[in-house]
């Protein structure tokens, strides 16, 4: 199971060296906000959540609600052998997911019913992450 996570952490060391985002406002609100988004999926249902994602993807770019980069989706398996997904990505700024227009709720609903609590984990977790490259 290590050897799976291996490609997920080197990718994100890389990520980070090489990245740069806009320096903060003051409130932090503005700025924007690195999400790693894990997806406990029922299994079976990997198909589906791949083009729910892509949809929403879309929707995101659409709405200008997300930047370009970073963006990837690992596949890994756990609990089992389980399907899991972990999607990293950057939201414009801090108030999107809680201002989200009704097209990108509605692929959220979507998204959660492809998906089940696992191993004591909420269905789909969501936690903000640090980028660590240098700042311009």
């Amino acid at each position: 199971m290590k050897k799976l996570h291996i490609p997920f952490i080197l990718s994100l060391l890389a990520l980070a060296a090489c990245s740069s985002v806009p320096k903060a406002s003051s409130n932090g609100k503005d700025s924007p906000e690195t999400v790693e988004v894990t997806y406990h999926i029922k299994l079976g249902m990997e198909p589906q959540m791949q083009a729910v994602l892509g949809r929403a993807w879309a929707i995101y770019n659409k709405e200008h609600l997300v930047l370009p980069q970073p963006h990837f989706i690992v596949t890994t398996r756990e609990y089992g052998n389980r399907p899991r997904m972990v999607e990293t990505f950057a939201w414009v700024n801090h108030s999107v997911p809680d201002h989200a227009p009704k097209s990108v709720s509605d692929i959220w609903n979507e998204i959660q019913d492809l998906c089940e609590p696992r191993g004591g984990h909420d269905a789909v977790e969501i936690i903000e992450v640090k980028n660590a490259g240098a700042q311009r």
